[in-house]
């Protein structure tokens, strides 16, 4: 053949290769890696779970009732690992308690008796650096929290010290912290900064916040904190653009407009329960979102709420269809 043909003879594997590489890359066939976020319906309460690309756990909150501390019983036996197991979810790589309030750890100890868990993430609120806690007397642990205003719930503190005289490594968590437990995922801690302890309602105020990112998908996820820590959050620079914003405590209007603008979500969640008495999610805080142009999910409405991504686009299913 001629000399270009001959030419083209010896490229074409090369080309070949080089299509297929590119057919790897590009082509998003079926079975791609997704991850996968439940916003879990447990009332007026947190309850979050993140299935990662790479097949890790990890649960952030537990939801709890009012006297579940004491009781034992209630959303984490009732609620949350009826879910889990359902899902086929039998140990969790990772516990992240975002504070010691009992709406979101209450249900804790019931899991940590139930599942294997590796790893506990904790707010430095409420005596999170646990090796310190267990040598002190239990009046000790109050002044381990820095000029505490409010009282952590012994049955919280028990739950740290079971945890980590048990398999799980304890670790209380702050802003600059990296949470390795899948490479494909970046999972950074947003807040609480070092010196947390900035007034107003102390334990939500120092709430683990964090953003994952899968891809071009990203999710922020922000406990309890209130206006004081929003806004410090607000100026410290970081990274809060993000597609999914977990709204901070259950839509109350204790919310900052600057915080939703640098956040920008498309997609707002709300976890809440049904005919709470506390009035959320405000309806303040719900035009705010709509204003954004955000579309908004809540759980007293809409159930579980499912995410699946595969690092472009982001997928939502409800566990019941909103009225």
């Amino acid at each position: 053949g001629s000399p270009a043909r001959q030419r083209w003879k010896s490229w074409a594997p090369a080309v070949a290769a080089l299509a297929l590489v590119l057919l790897i890359i590009w082509w998003p066939w079926p079975g791609g890696k997704k991850m996968v976020v439940h916003f879990i319906d447990v009332g007026q309460g947190d309850s979050i779970l993140v299935q990662t690309p790479g097949g890790k756990n990890m649960l952030i909150d537990t939801g709890g009732r009012r006297e579940e501390f004491q009781t034992g019983t209630g959303t984490g036996d009732q609620v949350v690992a009826p879910y889990l197991r359902k899902i086929g979810v039998n140990r969790l790589d990772a516990l992240v308690l975002t504070h010691p309030h009992e709406d979101h750890c209450g249900g804790a100890a019931y899991l940590v008796d139930n599942f294997p868990v590796d790893l506990a993430v904790v707010s430095p609120a409420g005596g999170g650096g646990v090796p310190a806690l267990i040598d002190q007397p239990a009046g000790g642990v109050a002044n381990g929290t820095k000029k505490t205003g409010e009282e952590v719930p012994p049955a919280y503190t028990a739950l740290l010290k079971k945890m980590s005289a048990g398999e799980v490594l304890v670790q209380a968590a702050g802003a600059g912290d990296i949470l390795r437990l899948d490479p494909e995922l970046s999972i950074e801690v947003l807040w609480p900064e070092e010196d947390w302890s900035i007034g107003g309602a102390e334990f939500n105020n120092a709430s683990l916040v964090l953003r994952l990112t899968y891809g071009h998908s990203s999710f922020i996820f922000t406990g309890d904190i209130e206006l004081e820590a929003q806004q410090k959050m607000f100026l410290s620079g970081e990274e809060l653009e993000s597609d999914v914003f977990k709204l901070p405590h259950h839509g109350s209007r204790s919310l900052l407009p600057e915080l939703v603008d640098k956040v920008n979500p498309s997609i707002a969640v709300i976890t809440v329960g049904a005919h709470n008495t506390f009035g959320h999610p405000a309806p303040s805080t719900v035009d705010l979102l709509y204003q954004e142009g955000a579309t908004i999910y809540r759980t007293d409405q809409d159930g579980a709420v499912i995410m699946e991504t595969d690092g472009n686009k982001i997928e939502v299913k409800t566990g019941k269809k909103s009225s």
